[in-house]
């Protein structure tokens, strides 16, 4: 999505961070907005802006918010 969104040529890294990789406060708004279309799941906004604004971050939120299952990292 972040590749797609940012029009990227390279993959994009489950560790990369979105405003590291280009992200702005309008293709963050498309995220959201893409995310709530395919998983019907809201995810703030501030999140794409963090340091830790993972793609393995956003994954997991996603997760947790659709299965109401918090998962804890090991």
């Amino acid at each position: 999505m972040w590749k797609k969104i940012l029009w990227l040529q390279e993959p994009v890294n489950v560790d990369d961070v979105f405003i590291d990789i280009g992200g702005n406060s309008l293709t963050a708004t498309r995220c959201v907005n893409m995310i709530k279309a395919a998983f019907n799941v809201d995810v703030p906004l501030d999140l794409f802006f963090m340091d830790d604004g993972t793609v393995a971050v956003l994954a997991k939120l996603i997760d947790e918010r659709a299965t109401g299952e918090v998962r804890t990292t090991r």
